[in-house]
Formats: C-alpha cells, structure tokens, sequence
C-alpha cells in the first residue's frame, strides 16, 4: 500500500488496512476457518467498509491454500501421527438413511414348532430361501415374531445332540429389534453394542409383527445409496441393492457339513 501510494498519490491507500485482511487472510487459510476471518477483523476494527475485501481476500486464500495443502495447521500433527481427518463437512449418510429404504423385505421365516433337524435339512437342500440370510426369524401360529435363530445355532445345537428340540429353543427369544422409521444410525449402533450381525425389522406400534430383515449386506447398501448418489456407482449397480435384492449367500461359502446329501450336519 505504501509503495502504490508512493507511485500513486491519490490512491489513498491505508497500510493498516491492508495488514488488517492480510492477517486475516493467514489466519483464515491456515486453521480452514474462512467465515471466521471474517468476522474477526470486523469486530476489532467496527470498519464495515472492509466486508468486501475480506471476502474476496478470505475465499481466494483458503482456496489456494486448499489446493496447495490439505491439512490445517490444526490437523497436521494429527495426520503425522496416522490419524485420518476428513477434510469435507456431511452429514453421515447413515443418519441420513431410514431402515425401510435398506431392509430386505423377501426374507423366510420358519414355525416355532419346528424342530432343529427339520431346520437343518432345509439349510442343506437351501429349501425356502433359508440360505438368504444368516439368521431366520422365528414366528408362532399367528405369524407373529417370537424370537431368531442363525445357522450358528443350528450347527451348536446338532453339535449337543438337540436335534429334536423346536427352533425357538436352540434360537434367541430375547430379540434385538430394529424399526422401520429409525436411521440406519441407531440401528448400526444397536447392532454393535449388542454385538450381532443382523436385526429383525418391526413397526413401533407393533413389535411382534415382522416387516424386514436388516443384515450387513443391507447396512452396505446405506452406504451404496450415498455412492449412487455421488455418480460413483451406476445408478442400476445402486438400485440392484438398494431394493433388497442382494444375492444369495454362495452355497460353497457354508460348512462342508452342510453340502452332505443326508445325515446330521456335524
């Protein structure tokens, strides 16, 4: 400013103004906080004439100083050290996302009065669709969901000798649910803290009646939408799974036990 002001007298340029938005321009590009920069100078200086020039100053610089280095002098430490720091503010699509939009509604369930060797010879010829998921709800006389056993339990439960015992012995009555309504978030954090891998869908307003299967795969499928969304997938790879329509697990993937054509899985 001075040197223009020696070569140009009338332009009138303040050496202190200039300090004031090259300060904050450093300030602003370094820790990644552009609206903040701002808003400090004005409230040191009261000089609202200076609005524009800190805003075209504060934009051009935290963009070349995000094109020149992605870290800000906040993170930089942290990301020597191994951490990894995102460097883009969204909302976590898992929040984003109601269980409904991913739960898989084609799933099989099987009577509570059947037994554990009826079961496990349905897993072996994948009768019914029972090799669609991991675990199989478990309903009574009504249809209405009275608890979950997984083809873990089964092989547990042969294994004992219990192979006359109905399901919902061998299974699980203290069901973990998830809801219809709620995010893929809750629903994620329910899984983990209870440590399983899949959670029967229910309607709040009934938790008996069984309306969706939410497994991992259908977790995955959260995060696909956000993939679809970005133009990352094609949108007919998304919607395939999206819908629920994952593939059915590979028969090669189960037991060796369960391939056998007759006899107990052992």
């Amino acid at each position: 400013a001075m040197v223009i002001d020696h070569f140009i007298p009338g332009a009138n340029l303040s050496p202190g103004a200039f300090a004031l938005v090259g300060m904050g321009a450093v300030f602003g590009a370094s820790v990644r906080s552009t609206f903040a920069f701002i808003l400090f100078p004005l409230e040191m200086t009261r000089n609202f004439d200076s609005v524009l020039p800190l805003m075209l100053v504060g934009v051009v610089a935290s963009g070349v100083a995000y094109i020149l280095y992605r870290n800000s002098v906040v993170t930089e430490k942290l990301v020597r050290r191994g951490f990894l720091i995102p460097q883009d503010y969204e909302a976590d699509i898992f929040k984003r996302v109601p269980v409904r939009e991913v739960m898989d509604t084609n799933f099989s369930t099987i009577s509570a009065t059947m037994t554990v060797a009826a079961l496990a010879e349905k897993i072996k010829r994948d009768d019914g669709g029972v090799n669609r998921h991991k675990g199989i709800p478990i309903v009574d006389e009504d249809k209405r969901l009275v608890g979950i056993i997984t083809h873990n339990d089964v092989q547990k439960a042969m294994r004992e000798g219990l192979q006359e015992a109905p399901v919902l012995e061998a299974g699980s009555k203290e069901l973990v649910l998830a809801f219809e309504a709620e995010s893929l978030y809750d629903a994620v954090v329910r899984m983990l803290r209870h440590d399983i891998g899949r959670l029967p869908v229910v309607r709040k307003d009934d938790l008996h009646k069984i309306t969706g299967y939410l497994g991992r795969t259908q977790v995955i499928s959260g995060r696909l939408k956000k993939l679809e969304e970005e133009g990352i997938i094609p949108p007919e790879v998304a919607e395939e799974r999206l819908g629920g329509r994952m593939p059915a697990p590979n028969r090669a993937d189960q037991p060796e036990s369960w391939k056998q054509p007759s006899g107990e899985i052992r």
